[in-house]
């Protein structure tokens, strides 16, 4: 089980649709973080419900994700 305060983490949302293949754009600021932790979790969940995820290395889901990295490529 993920906490969370009671309100929405859109980073979750963006997260979870990159998992699947969908890309999202940069995150609207403010943004709360979104750590391994977390991130394994989302993706074991969707493991579990016998999806099949992204496999990639999560530091490939913040390329794009700040207007700063958007600049530079």
């Amino acid at each position: 089980m993920i906490g969370g305060g009671a309100f929405i983490n859109r980073q979750f949302w963006k997260f979870q649709g990159w998992l699947q293949g969908y890309n999202g754009g940069p995150l609207r600021q403010p943004t709360q973080r979104i750590h391994d932790a977390q991130m394994k979790a989302l993706r074991q969940a969707l493991v579990d419900s016998q999806l099949e995820p992204s496999m990639d290395p999560f530091r490939e889901f913040f390329i794009g994700r700040n207007r700063s990295d958007r600049s530079t490529r």
